[in-house]
């Protein structure tokens, strides 16, 4: 059985699997034989399994801000990339200008 049906097989080492290898998100199965799995030592394992349950705490706390009323598009926080900061703002008044940094 290969790395890719084995994540079928309903174990938690599968579902960890599953959650790092979205089909969506990851185009390692395009890579078919030559796809060299991760390293199955239970050390890995956890250390894996820590680092993929942060990040969907971290995706629980962004989509509660994100959906909540304290959320601003203009200041998004830091649980958003900075990407989502404007670089800039327009200023519309007499003389309008375009101010750099967002601020």
């Amino acid at each position: 059985k290969d790395f890719w049906e084995s994540l079928d097989d309903g174990s938690s080492r599968a579902s960890l699997f599953k959650a790092i290898f979205k089909s969506r998100l990851a185009d390692r199965q395009q890579e078919g034989a030559l796809f060299v799995p991760p390293v199955g030592k239970e050390a890995y394992l956890k250390k894996l399994q820590m680092l993929v349950d942060e990040e969907r705490r971290v995706q629980d706390d962004r989509r509660k801000h994100f959906f909540s009323k304290d959320f601003v598009t203009s200041v998004p926080g830091p649980l958003f990339p900075s990407s989502w900061k404007p670089t800039f703002s327009m200023h519309f008044a007499r003389g309008s200008s375009v101010a750099a940094g967002g601020d």
